[in-house]
């Protein structure tokens, strides 16, 4: 493996690592940080949902531009950004400031793991690129691992601004790196015409959409998602009339790739829950600390470490849509369980419910 691949790989390991620790280290600090900023539990859900909701919008117009002015420019800015929304969130001074901060960062994460994935695809050549995609997974899974046991100990004894300093140098790092090591470009459409319209209609559409579920029970709320199915629509419409749409609404005539990312988007959206709600329940209704939690915590990111390769493994033999219909059949035997819990259900319930969600998931 040659240099450039190597920090190209370094800076990767860095970046996925920091993701996955910071994501699952708010949703831990969330109770402590609602506490300081008197947050009610939609704010804090405020305050977690930013990150997703600007990652969701800014995701495709990000590589949209990736393709155009270059990746390397493009994951510098998203370090830029993202470094600017971490000093905000650590000087915030109130819930606002805060939950706009993790706008910044969302957009951010968007803009660097996009132009991340794009630069290992095109910069690593063939025979290393699998095992530089294994790798970056695996900074993944140990930002999923180590963000209950170390984040749970630094937000107990040192506050929870903390986990938010802490990623300053290393995003620094992989910004400076990539600017002075990494010495090409890679553009795959610098010529094409960039999709505004498009671009401008998927952001607006998407944020309406999702803030709109955010607050359902409000007439605000109610009006945001019919205003955001309609402008989407409006995107759909628009996209299928034009040569280089941002969003490729053909691509979904593939019934293959329709049906997946219908069934991703519905998998998701029922466990995806389960990361706030866990963390809640054991903070609130039992009243632990951020460090005990942690410990609990820790034990879905290790079955997902453990059973994920082996199912990649194992999708060679088995089909994968059969693999992919026993992982959520699994699922949904928690799923119906959850339903009856309270506060006085056994921990050893909930904790064997994680642990077959983690397993159906992987």
């Amino acid at each position: 493996m040659e240099k450039l691949e190597k920090y190209i790989l370094l800076v990767s390991f860095i970046t996925s690592f920091s993701t996955l620790f910071l994501l699952n280290s708010t949703a831990l600090a969330m109770p402590s940080i609602g506490t300081e900023y008197m947050m009610n539990n939609v704010t804090q859900n405020w305050a977690l949902t930013m990150v997703s909701i600007f990652i969701s919008a800014s995701t495709i117009p990000a590589g949209q531009i990736c393709s155009k002015y270059g990746c390397k420019k493009v994951f510098v800015a998203g370090c830029l950004i993202f470094l600017v929304g971490l000093i905000v969130s650590c000087i915030s001074i109130s819930s606002e400031m805060f939950v706009i901060s993790r706008a910044i960062q969302g957009i951010g994460y968007a803009f660097y793991l996009v132009a991340e994935t794009a630069i290992i695809v095109l910069a690593i050549d063939k025979e290393n690129r699998g095992k530089s995609l294994g790798i970056v997974i695996v900074g993944s899974y140990v930002g999923s691992i180590t963000a209950p046991l170390l984040g749970g100990y630094l937000i107990t004894h040192f506050g929870w601004r903390l986990i938010f300093y802490i990623m300053i140098p290393l995003v620094l790092f992989c910004g400076l790196l990539t600017i002075l090591k990494v010495n090409e470009e890679w553009t795959t459409n610098k010529d094409d015409k960039m999709d505004i319209i498009g671009g401008s209609l998927y952001v607006i559409g998407i944020i309406l959409f999702v803030y709109g579920f955010s607050d359902l029970l409000s007439l605000t709320g109610e009006l945001s998602v019919i205003i955001g199915i309609v402008i989407l629509i409006i995107l759909g419409i628009y996209e299928s009339k034009i040569k280089l749409p941002v969003f490729k609404i053909k691509m979904f005539k593939n019934k293959i790739f329709a049906a997946y990312n219908l069934t991703g988007f519905f998998c998701f959206f029922a466990i995806a829950v389960f990361d706030v709600l866990f963390n809640y329940y054991f903070q609130y209704a039992k009243g632990w600390d951020p460090q005990i939690t942690g410990l609990i915590l820790i034990v879905p990111p290790i079955i997902l470490a453990v059973i994920s390769p082996n199912s990649g493994r194992l999708s060679d033999k088995i089909h994968p849509q059969k693999l992919s219909t026993l992982g959520l059949g699994v699922i949904l035997i928690p799923l119906v369980a959850l339903i009856f819990v309270d506060a006085n259900t056994s921990v050893y319930a909930v904790i064997i419910a994680m642990a077959l969600i983690a397993v159906g998931t992987g």
